[in-house]
């Protein structure tokens, strides 16, 4: 099996995992929420710490699911990305360098967006 295989299996595999968590964070979420009895407000993913998120997700709060769910969904292509450019840092140098920028793109749009959401929900 040749390098550039290996990189598509790996690609494909983290799409298939980041999307199978996904699905699994949002339909744990759901279950919670119809299980309670809650209804779901147009507010459903919130803007929580790490730690917080992980102490609401240990008691068992349907929003701390629905947001880890969609954090899944959204690092899925980037974590994908990150796997091309550590293949291509040794296969080809043109594309490691588009695919670094492709990643620094979208890590600094995921932190200008949680900065925002950050600022305003203060």
């Amino acid at each position: 099996m040749g390098s550039s295989e290996l990189a598509r299996r790996l690609g494909t595999r983290f799409v298939t995992v980041g999307l199978a968590l996904a699905t699994l964070c949002l339909g744990v979420g759901m279950i919670l929420i119809f299980a309670r009895g809650e209804v779901a407000s147009v507010e459903v993913v919130q803007v929580v710490r790490p730690s917080a998120l992980l102490a609401q997700l240990a008691a068992g709060a349907p929003r701390a699911w629905l947001t880890l769910g969609v954090l899944a969904l959204i690092a899925t292509p980037s974590l994908r990305v990150t796997a091309l450019l550590g293949w291509c840092h040794f296969e080809n140098k043109r594309v490691a360098l588009a695919a670094g920028a492709l990643v620094l793109c979208l890590l600094l749009g995921a932190l200008g967006g949680a900065t925002y959401l950050a600022e305003t929900a203060a």
